[in-house]
């Protein structure tokens, strides 16, 4: 399946996370517009380099990160609500995005319609 993937990292860019470095050439390199992308992070520094791009982001939030700072973020969750995860429990939700115990493609796209960071 790995393949069917491509894997963006931090190496590859000059300017680590939180500049926007990472996110724009992955945006370029898939020929994706941003209206088009939703980011998945787990932390602040990743948020700052997601709406640094302009990108709307889901945060799932980790042990490690639970008291960051994920202002700008257009939905912060506790997990995607995956099983065998718990369902997802939502912390923030600035643009009342309809979530029901998990993060869905219906939800992803909700908050394709919100305004961008």
């Amino acid at each position: 399946m790995a393949a069917h993937f491509s894997v963006f990292a931090g190496d590859i860019v000059a300017k680590k996370k939180p500049a926007p470095d990472i996110y724009l050439l992955a945006l370029q390199e898939l020929a994706v517009a941003v209206d088009d992308a939703v980011v998945v992070e787990d932390s602040a520094n990743g948020l700052r380099a997601a709406v640094a791009a302009q990108l709307r982001t889901v945060v799932t939030v980790s042990s490690f990160t639970s008291e960051e700072d994920f202002t700008g973020a257009s939905l912060v969750v506790t997990s995607l609500g995956d099983s065998p995860e718990p369902a997802a429990s939502v912390l923030a939700n600035p643009h009342d995005v309809s979530v029901d115990h998990e993060v869905t493609l219906n939800v992803l796209t909700q908050i394709l319609t919100t305004p961008r960071p």
